[in-house]
């Protein structure tokens, strides 16, 4: 996936493989594009599609009359669904949902990291590829919290009926908080829930973080949504 704006992406679309995206609104254009996928993982032009999508808060549709695919309003629907804490708030970003409680400016956020599809057919490498992609996806956070990040610093849980890596640390320049996130691939997609608390409200919001993430779940996929005629899904 590249990085950059999604203009810039259209026109190395159009110059390397003459595939032609475009928003008529013209929103999506100036949204900022960020590589989700690890670099190891070739994802297909349909995973490609709904990760834009994502991130310029579009779905994409094949308009044959111009040989286009077209990029614009409504957002996808979120993949999921939890129960917001009391006075809570929550706001669509786009590529994360952001949700904060009454007494700070952060608390919780939900990222959506692509979607996944694997060819591997014997169930033990297909877990291995699997388990590769989410470490990957849990180690662009907790990086930035321990250099020498190993999978054995993160504990296996389930979040969502989903086997999810949690990690916990706290920050090297902000010793009087917390940072905690949840890794998990669930129903394809690659999502990581994070939360930072400050020590003098841990008292109070994590029991709300907890539920939340306890709560979390998937919602029934309707499989066209915002996937329209998506070219062939070819690696």
């Amino acid at each position: 996936m590249l990085e950059g704006t999604f203009d810039g992406v259209v026109s190395y679309h159009y110059a390397v493989s003459q595939l032609i995206l475009h928003s008529d609104t013209g929103r999506a254009g100036c949204a900022k594009l960020t590589p989700v996928f690890p670099e190891f993982y070739r994802p297909t032009w349909r995973e490609l599609f709904e990760t834009y999508a994502r991130q310029t808060s579009s779905r994409w549709a094949y308009d044959p009359k111009r040989n286009y695919w077209v990029f614009d309003p409504p957002a996808l629907p979120r993949p999921y669904a939890f129960d917001l804490a009391k006075d809570w708030i929550k706001e669509d970003r786009g590529e994360y949902l952001f949700t904060k409680p009454p007494i700070t400016p952060v608390g919780m956020d939900i990222w959506l990291f692509g979607t996944y599809s694997f060819d591997e057919k014997d169930p033990k490498q297909l877990a291995a590829v699997r388990e590769r992609v989410r470490y990957a996806l849990a180690a662009r956070f907790a990086r930035t919290f321990k250099e020498d990040l190993t999978e054995a610093d993160m504990a296996n849980l389930t979040v969502g009926g989903a086997e999810a890596l949690f990690f916990t640390a706290v920050p090297p320049k902000r010793t009087d908080t917390r940072w905690r996130q949840w890794t998990l691939l669930a129903g394809g997609h690659g999502i990581v829930i994070v939360s930072i608390i400050h020590d003098e409200n841990e008292a109070r919001l994590l029991p709300d973080v907890e539920a939340m993430v306890k709560s979390f779940r998937l919602l029934p996929q309707d499989p066209a949504a915002g996937r329209e005629d998506t070219p062939a899904d070819g690696r």
